[in-house]
């Protein structure tokens, strides 16, 4: 799917999931410098970032706090809303910030998750070569002024991963989708990868992945709601 199809279809299911559900108390992990969704009007938005610098810059928090989401300590049940965007392929040990952010949130809650998908070539790719390497992509597509943050993409957030730690922590996945990431898309552009040659690329690693590896559905979007009582 194309990245803007993508993003309408995920705004409008989070829109339905959070309609009537006043005053949010949300959670940006990883929020950085700004901000990824538009927030229902009222809300008290936590911004929580490695970067001191990066939070100062972020207008759209209420409360800023310079934490590790590895190690952070936040209070239980304490967000209505908690969005991840593009900060679990950063940590060491993801795994430690999805039980943290299952703890925080409150019964009938929603995470937003958005991570690549490592099981996909941008995926592999990015988790197999060296930072220099990524830096050099990011230039090559254009997509920011800034260097690349180093990137772990650990197997612990491919997206069946993240489907069965979801469900033993009492997440039922209400949205879920599949999209081509805009820097994978401008790269491959910039390759000449595009018509025919794709899409004979695609069926290449398909076949000799055993349809594991995709290349179109290079990120992975979702929502979940914890369940009441859990």
């Amino acid at each position: 799917m194309e990245y803007r199809a993508a993003q309408e279809e995920f705004s409008a299911a989070l829109a339905r999931l959070l309609e009537s559900r006043s005053p949010l108390r949300v959670l940006d992990a990883g929020c950085g410098s700004d901000t990824n969704l538009a927030l229902p009007h009222g809300a008290h938005v936590v911004g929580v970032d490695i970067s001191a610098d990066a939070l100062e810059q972020n207008t759209h928090v209420d409360e800023r706090i310079v934490g590790d989401l590895e190690t952070i300590e936040l209070p239980p049940a304490g967000f209505d809303l908690i969005v991840c965007w593009d900060v679990l392929e950063h940590l060491r040990r993801p795994e430690r910030a999805l039980r943290t952010f299952a703890e925080a949130l409150a019964p009938g809650g929603l995470l937003v998750l958005g991570v690549p998908n490592v099981l996909s070539v941008k995926g592999l790719v990015t988790k197999c070569t060296p930072y220099a390497f990524h830096r050099w992509a990011y230039s090559r597509a254009g997509s920011s002024r800034t260097d690349p943050h180093r990137t772990f993409l650990r197997f612990a957030i491919a997206p069946r991963a993240i489907r069965r730690w979801a469900g033993r922590s009492g997440l039922t996945e209400e949205f879920s989708t599949f999209f081509e990431a805009p820097i994978q898309a401008r790269t491959r552009q910039a390759m000449r990868l595009s018509g025919w040659r794709w899409a004979a690329l695609s069926r290449l690693v398909r076949l000799v992945s055993l349809g594991v590896v995709a290349t179109d559905d290079s990120d992975y979007l979702a929502i979940y709601a914890k369940r009441a009582g859990t």
